[in-house]
């Protein structure tokens, strides 16, 4: 028989536990050597309060969830499982269950067998915790897909800087009007890749950008008309613009670009007519948005495009930014229009966000940070006639692939310079010493001691004149940071085509 004062020690101690859960706002249920409910927290009674049943002190373990499982938490299968694997064996921890609520709640239960033979059950709401988890996990996906996918860009314009630059010769060799023809058939081909090759750089964050300070409302009423005529007659585009936006310091044709493949795709969304609406509007990210979202708080502009559309299920939502992912048909695009959207924004330190619903329409919201200082606009550059400059000009070309630089030699030939070229800096440097060079063209990864940037600055300290074009079919170099183009640096990106190569070495040689 109890002693009196025994069962009265008691009854303080669970108080005093039952005091203590509420404190800590724990979910907790303690049953004893019997299994029957001894202690309950009101924390406890709130997360499962959509259960239609009463928890009551000596309530038992299987009573209660069964009580859960008739609410649709969770199947009878599931809590005889839990309640007999309890039974059998009373020692150590059991494992957690995730349990989905009637209002799509996930709660976190986990069980802990007592020295006195009873079981804790703590049971949490975890419904934010896994949506961050999923977020962390769908950005890990996409970044390990960007890198994948960058190598293969990369490596992809290296071969169609050769494919460029031979059927540019091949044309310029031959006046045969069928061999024409051909020749441009493969130029077109070339130029699909070449636009293949920049999304998917874009898609992965390595496209160089050149952010300049942009008014976001003009930028927007800039743009407009030009979706009105894409868009057709049976599409209504309006455009919402607070007073006072703030300035963003942005790519603004890239971010024209990612606006026309939203549009483009609301479009595809409303193919009985509808209404696109777009606004922009100053935001505040406060610690808790910027950590679900990977940015830094603090301000940015808000560019909502909001169609009235079919809307997209979940499943689809949540595939939308993958490269090649797409709901149209084949020869309706690559599905490579919100991945180079996404892969823009983000290199932008900025965020892009889905809504959508079946039947609800659309909204993508695009935050871009708010520039905090104004730049100067500079003056343009008057470009230079090629012919009338490149005959009296050496140019020294280093470029490790023996393909590419072959064409470009061939190319820069058969416009009058005159070429001497190496594979690496060591080489450069020594032809360098015994030749006069006018300007120096080179690839920005070399193998060897010394990359193309720190090539340009030992030769540039020996000849502080001499003007330096570099090229690159990567971004992930010396020459850019952040995905911009260090200052005062000019970049060719490959591939590119023989009037480019031209026009940017007259521009050089002209400054």
């Amino acid at each position: 028989m109890m002693d009196k004062n025994d069962n009265t020690g008691s009854q303080i101690a669970m108080s005093q536990m039952q005091d203590l859960f509420e404190a800590m706002q724990l979910g907790v249920a303690v049953f004893d050597a019997d299994q029957r409910l001894t202690i309950v927290s009101d924390t406890f009674r709130k997360l499962v309060s959509f259960a239609n049943f009463e928890i009551n002190n000596g309530m038992s373990l299987r009573d209660l969830y069964t009580g859960l499982a008739s609410s649709g938490a969770f199947g009878t299968g599931v809590v005889d499982d839990i309640v007999t694997a309890h039974l059998v064996s009373r020692s150590g921890n059991d494992p957690e269950e995730i349990l989905t609520s009637p209002e799509n709640s996930l709660l976190q239960i986990k069980r802990y067998s007592l020295q006195s033979g009873g079981l804790c059950a703590v049971l949490r709401d975890v419904t934010e915790e896994r949506a961050t988890q999923e977020q962390l996990w769908q950005a890990s996906k996409l970044d390990a897909i960007g890198r994948l996918t960058g190598g293969v860009a990369h490596d992809f314009n290296n071969v169609l800087a050769v494919i460029f630059g031979n059927l540019e010769l091949l044309k310029e060799a031959t006046e045969a009007p069928a061999l024409h023809r051909m020749v441009d058939s493969s130029m077109a081909a070339a130029e699909r890749g070449a636009k293949l090759t920049h999304r998917l750089l874009a898609f992965a964050r390595k496209q160089p950008l050149s952010p300049e300070v942009v008014c976001p409302g003009q930028a927007l009423r800039d743009l407009v008309p030009m979706l009105r005529s894409l868009l057709g007659e049976n599409i209504e585009v309006e455009l919402i613009s607070d007073a006072g936006i703030w300035p963003i310091e942005v790519d603004r044709n890239q971010l024209d670009n990612v606006l026309i493949n939203i549009a483009i795709n609301a479009r595809d969304a409303m193919s009985g007519g509808g209404k696109l609406t777009i606004e922009a509007l100053n935001a505040r990210v406060d610690d808790h948005y910027a950590k679900t979202a990977e940015i830094d708080r603090g301000q940015y502009v808000c560019i909502a495009c909001s169609d009235t559309g079919t809307g997209m299920a979940k499943p689809i939502v949540e595939k939308a930014f993958e490269p090649f992912f797409t709901t149209k048909d084949i020869s309706m695009g690559t599905g490579l229009g919100l991945a180079m959207a996404h892969g823009f924004v983000k290199q932008s330190k900025g965020h892009i966000k889905i809504y959508s619903e079946l039947g609800e329409g659309t909204v993508v919201k695009i935050y871009l940070p708010r520039a905090l200082s104004v730049s100067a606009g500079s003056s343009e550059l008057e470009h230079v006639s090629v012919g009338s400059i490149c005959e009296t000009f050496v140019v020294l070309l280093v470029e490790d692939d023996s393909a590419i630089r072959e064409t470009v030699q061939a190319q820069l030939e058969s416009a009058g310079y005159s070429v001497i070229s190496a594979w690496d800096a060591g080489s450069a440097l020594e032809l360098h010493n015994s030749n006069a060079i006018d300007l120096l063209l080179t690839d920005v990864v070399l193998p060897g001691e010394f990359n193309g940037k720190q090539l340009a600055e030992k030769l540039t300290e020996l000849q502080p004149s001499l003007p330096v074009v570099f090229m690159s079919g990567y971004t992930e170099n010396a020459i850019i940071h952040h995905g911009r183009l260090d200052k005062g640096v000019t970049l060719l990106q490959k591939p590119f085509r023989k009037s480019d190569l031209l026009q940017t070495l007259s521009d050089a040689l002209s400054l």
